[in-house]
Order: C-alpha cells, then structure tokens, then sequence
C-alpha cells in the first residue's frame, strides 16, 4: 500500500487523521491533527515490529491501527508514490503545456489547459515518471526531455 492511498482511507475514517514515515523510513506514524499518537517500527530498525505511542489520550477507529498494520507489511520502496511531471515547451516568450486528450496530444497555454479540462473528461496534464519515459521513447515528440520537466509536488492533486 502507499502512502498515498492509506492517507485517503484514513482520511475517509477521520479527517484529522494522516500516516507519516519517519526520519529514514525506521517507522510508521499515525498522526491526528499533525501530533503522532502511535505507530509502528520497520525492520530497518532496532525494535522490529514494534508499536508504540505518544499522546495517545484519544480514541479513534480501529480500522485505522489496521491500515497502519497494512502499510507496515508493505516493502518500505513500495510504499512511496511514483513522481508525477508535467510537460513543458518554451520558445522564450510562449509556455505550453502536454495535454492528453481523448484523441491524443496537444502543447497549449494556460487558457487552453483551463478550457480542456472544463469540458474533457479525458483530459490529463499530470504524467508518472513511467508514462513520461514511454513519451520519450515513442519519439513522437522532437523536444529537450531535461528542460521540458515539471515535478508535481506530491501533494497537490492528480488529474489521473
């Protein structure tokens, strides 16, 4: 399970709740309103397995110490989200932006990014990292690969 995907179910359960990876990946913290009020240690550590708790005076679901659980039994390189890039072209005045379609691909600016995604439901301007290098190895588009990259921060919401 990734990060990711344990922080939306748990958000499901409880809006103050959240999952964190501590310094090094040593272990897991479930977090409510940012304070880490248990988690377990990883095998990278000197207490494998092991729970532990810090200002645990709350109750909340069960089902989240399971998600915990979940996301302690996954590899610890499994559990972190591929990158996500836009794709940029520049001719020192213009930025446009790669846009997939439901036809295919097309470079436009911002007005065009807004205008597709309001009536596309096909439309997609984030890309993982896996989907930017079948883009670069197709050869379809003629454009500097180390320039035209964007990481999306992993925190801002996907258009998948």
């Amino acid at each position: 399970m990734k990060y990711s995907e344990a922080n939306e179910k748990v958000k499901e359960l409880s809006s103050h709740l959240s999952f964190k990876a501590n310094e090094d990946d040593h272990s897991i913290g479930l977090c409510s309103d940012g304070k880490e009020i248990v988690g377990i240690y990883d095998a990278s550590s000197n207490t494998v397995d092991a729970f532990y708790t810090l200002n645990a005076v709350e109750v909340f679901d069960y089902r989240a110490i399971k998600l915990l659980v979940e996301l302690h039994e996954t590899l610890v390189e499994d559990r972190k989200d591929e990158k996500k890039f836009r794709v940029f072209i520049s001719n020192g005045m213009n930025r446009q932006r790669l846009v997939r379609l439901q036809g295919g691909y097309v470079f436009c600016d911002e007005n065009g990014v807004k205008n597709y995604s309001a009536v596309s439901y096909r439309f997609k301007d984030v890309f993982t990292e896996s989907e930017v290098n079948r883009l670069r190895n197709n050869g379809d588009f003629n454009i500097s690969w180390d320039k035209a990259l964007e990481e999306v921060p992993g925190d801002e919401v996907s258009d998948d």
